[in-house]
């Protein structure tokens, strides 16, 4: 199997959680207090997740890390409760496991709730948990324990729920919002919902364009929903109170948008732009918001000289109008003006054997140190790098070896608080 065709089954396959200084972790459990230089967060194959110091170098083990006997089992979405120094960690199978932000080894959960699910939110207002598993949301008190059945569900033939895999809280309206792509549908649901209901707004039909959507987003200052379709290389944007069988507000699609097997976006509100990274072409796309139709990018980065193969992840850094780009083949880091466009060579590029870097999974950047961390596939470890570095350079620290525990890295964070 490929390099591509196994990044491409994670994808399907697991949930990727960016944790910032926003929504980062809080400790609990029994272990030290976290260092002032902030935490690195990497999950990998076997059902593990490892914890480095931001400051890490060498073949050095985690400062805490979660194994075999923390009752994990393909754990799919993670979530951290700052406010109680919790971490939230949904598994497929069977289960949802809490631990302390601080807890290390082969330790029992703090508590464990017998119900799985593909991901979770939580919700600080109400102290309340969201799970979203196929074609049921569960909600738990956020101390809930054990075999217990939710405080509310959302289950039945009446709910819409078809292999649901995403789920958006809506704060401001008090909603819950979930893409399913077993029926190519969006459902929302009040935030106290319960039982075989019927959604509040189902967007459902062949008007609305949806086509095996996956991501979701709620945009409350502009009261929209974007949602991005794989299915058929569109992004589908509606009125956030939207349903029925409604044509979007605007859709993004066509053969002079440029989209081909989109695998990320990222919505840039500071400069109303809409960037999507396409594995199948190859390229960055950027358009305005209210984009629409079979609308050329407003700017595409694309060609021999970007350095861009198979691009899959990117991080927009606003603050100094930049993007930062991971392509699989070759493995590299490439940089580019926020407003690049065209057969553009990157203002800088990591890449090369003393680079380190070898099927990127991941990158987070972090603004706070300057740095570029790199979750490395291949090579089992994590590459830090300075915001700024260029070329075939050394990594600042590199974390790997046998006494790390990494083995197919593939989800990266870090936490600066």
């Amino acid at each position: 199997m490929s390099v591509r065709q196994r990044y491409l089954g994670l994808v399907l396959a697991a949930c990727f959680v960016i944790l910032s200084v926003g929504c980062g972790g809080g400790g609990g459990g029994g272990s030290s207090t976290p260092p002032a230089t902030g935490e690195i967060f990497v999950t990998d194959d076997f059902n593990r997740v490892f914890v480095f110091s931001a400051s890490a170098t060498g073949n050095v083990p985690p400062l805490r890390s979660f194994g075999s006997f923390t009752l994990m089992d393909s754990p799919e979405g993670i979530a951290v409760d700052t406010a109680h120094n919790e971490i939230f960690v949904a598994n497929v199978t069977d289960s949802i496991t809490v631990y302390g932000r601080t807890d290390s080894g082969n330790l029992a959960p703090k508590r464990t709730i017998e119900a799985g699910g593909y991901d979770i939110a939580l919700d600080p207002v109400s102290d309340e948990i969201f799970v979203v598993d196929l074609s049921s949301i569960s909600v738990y008190g956020r101390t809930d324990s054990g075999n217990i059945a939710p405080k509310r569900e959302i289950m039945g033939g009446a709910t819409g729920l078809s292999i649901a895999q995403g789920i958006a809280l809506d704060p401001l309206n008090f909603e819950i919002l979930v893409a399913n792509s077993g029926n190519d549908s969006i459902t929302v649901y009040t935030k106290t919902a319960n039982g075989n209901v019927a959604p509040l707004r189902t967007i459902q039909g062949a008007a609305t364009g949806l086509n095996s959507p996956r991501g979701i987003s709620v945009d409350t200052t502009n009261n929209e929903i974007l949602v991005v379709n794989p299915g058929n290389s569109s992004i589908t944007v509606y009125g956030r109170t939207a349903f029925g069988d409604v044509a979007p507000l605007r859709t993004i699609q066509g053969a002079a948008t440029g989209l081909s097997g989109p695998g990320d976006n990222s919505v840039d509100t500071t400069n109303n732009e809409i960037l999507v990274a396409n594995i199948g072409n190859s390229s960055v796309t950027a358009y305005g918001r209210t984009a629409s139709g079979n609308a050329a990018p407003l700017r595409t980065i694309q060609g021999a000289a970007t350095g861009l193969n198979e691009p899959f992840g990117m991080n927009l850094d606003t603050t100094n109008d930049e993007l930062f780009v991971v392509s699989l083949n070759p493995p590299s880091v490439t940089v580019y003006e926020r407003t690049d466009t065209g057969n553009v060579a990157p203002k800088r590029s990591i890449s090369g054997e003393s680079a380190g870097i070898n099927a990127p999974l991941g990158v987070s950047v972090d603004q706070v140190n300057g740095e570029i961390v790199v979750a490395n596939q291949t090579s089992n470890s994590v590459t830090v790098y300075t915001k700024t570095a260029d070329g075939n350079v050394t990594p600042l620290r590199t974390i790997q070896g046998a006494a790390t525990g990494l083995n197919i890295p593939r989800g990266i964070s870090v936490d600066t608080t």
